[in-house]
């Protein structure tokens, strides 16, 4: 049985500030559903410009697409980061700081937050996040049926159907990976009704 060093349960009580922030905006960040929401809002505000991205390109016009989600993305965790005090610099040094933190839990916490801001901000690995948050969007139509909130219901479905109709048309202009991703969206589809027809 391995023994616990006073050294290794002091990194676990870590009282220090790093420990404090990356709480505070995993927090954040959860409540903010994973940036999610400005996620697929931004891609259905620019559809035109997605639609009109050359096919089977990865053009300059989604190069700057990325730059503008990048720069909007930058300014809505600016608000947290002036809500607590800190610069980015600093916000950045708090998570290697806990990157290395003897608390399985904060490390695998960190690590996932800044995996999720890498692939927004990474250009290579954006277009597939948007793609992925335009079909897990899609696939919510209908969720929340018999929810007392009929309008906000209608206004989620509405969403939904639209990120369903943007992924498909993107899909049909050959954008890279869109395609993958909407045989996946379908395949998840008949994996449901199948499953809701051997629920009857």
């Amino acid at each position: 049985m391995p023994v616990i060093s006073i050294k290794h349960k002091a990194s676990w009580e870590d009282g220090r500030p790093s420990r404090e922030l990356c709480e505070l905006f995993s927090e954040w960040h959860w409540e903010n559903n994973c940036f999610h929401d400005q996620v697929v809002a931004f891609a259905l505000a620019h559809r035109e410009q997605l639609l009109a991205v050359p096919p089977g390109e990865h053009s300059h016009e989604l190069h700057e697409l990325h730059k503008q989600f990048s720069a909007s993305l930058e300014e809505f965790l600016g608000h947290f980061l002036e809500e607590h005090g800190v610069s980015e610099s600093q916000f950045a040094a708090a998570l290697q700081e806990q990157q290395e933190s003897g608390d399985i839990c904060t490390r695998m916490t960190v690590e996932v937050v800044t995996d999720e801001l890498l692939s927004i901000v990474e250009y290579s690995a954006f277009i597939k996040t948007m793609l992925e948050a335009l079909a897990l969007e899609a696939s919510s139509v209908g969720d929340a049926q018999g929810a007392p909130e009929e309008e906000e219901e209608d206004d989620d479905d509405d969403t939904a159907q639209e990120a369903r109709q943007l992924l498909e048309d993107l899909a049909v202009n050959d954008l890279p990976d869109a395609a993958a991703v909407i045989e996946q969206l379908h395949a998840e589809q008949e994996q449901r009704d199948i499953d809701a027809g051997g629920l009857e």
